[in-house]
């Protein structure tokens, strides 16, 4: 699932305030070609939840994705 939304920032290429979309998306699973793929994330997710708590170890699992929309640049916030 990923979530869109606005907001004016400063854009180091333009070097002025623009108007950036917001796109909050999962990051890609440490996991993804491995032989068992589903249960280890499911214990990763059950380790990470019980140690942090459900709310920081969902927070964990995005990246914030800022794109500029003058010019295109695009910056990854883990």
């Amino acid at each position: 699932m990923t979530t869109t939304s606005k907001e004016k920032r400063y854009c180091a290429s333009c070097q002025h305030d623009t108007q950036h979309v917001v796109v909050v998306a999962r990051k890609a699973s440490p996991f993804r070609n491995e032989k068992h793929r589903s249960l280890k994330e499911f214990f990763t997710g059950l380790i990470n939840g019980w140690a942090a708590g459900p709310l920081l170890a969902e927070i964990d699992d995005h990246e914030r994705h800022v794109i500029c929309e003058q010019c295109g640049t695009k910056i990854v916030q883990g």
